[in-house]
Formats: structure tokens, sequence, C-alpha cells
């Protein structure tokens, strides 16, 4: 992204702004911000994707996911566990 911006050598010059990501800000804007260099202060936030899915409905799907994961992880630290006992170095 800097090489495209600057039109460096390893970059091809073709930069555009991304929101969410960079953006090319004039002197003027930023002595209007402060002097701040803070990103957020000119990138802004990228654009949400909406999935028509409610809030809570997404929450209790990924919250199911996450406590399988999570009883999975323990499943296979026992197992882990048992196989180093097995061997000499428990644990």
């Amino acid at each position: 992204t800097y090489h495209d911006w600057r039109g460096t050598q390893w970059g091809e010059g073709n930069y555009e702004d991304v929101s969410g990501f960079c953006k090319t800000v004039s002197f003027p804007e930023i002595e209007q911000h402060g002097f701040a260099l803070t990103p957020g202060r000119y990138v802004g936030a990228t654009d949400v994707e909406d999935n028509d899915v409610a809030f809570e409905d997404q929450m209790e799907k990924l919250t199911g996911e996450l406590s399988a994961l999570l009883n999975r992880g323990a499943e296979l630290e026992a197992e882990i566990k048992a196989n180093l006992s097995r061997v000499g170095y428990g644990i």
C-alpha cells in the first residue's frame, strides 16, 4: 500500500483509499484535527455487512459452536495427558 501510494519501485502506483484501512489526507486536514495522527480519524470504519440474522440468533449459534469446541479441546487435553502418562511423562 505504501509503495503504491508513493509510486516507488515495488508499488505499481495504483493507490486507492480503502475505507477502514488507508486514506490520503492533506496537511490542512491534519491541522484541523489538531495534528493528531490517529488513523481512525481519517480512514473511517469499514462497511458492515448485514446478513439479515438477528444478533441474538447469531450469538446463540456462535456460543453453541464455541461450547462444542471448548468441550472437544478438553477431551483432547485429557487424551494427550493419558498418552504422555503411558510413555512415562505424566503431567
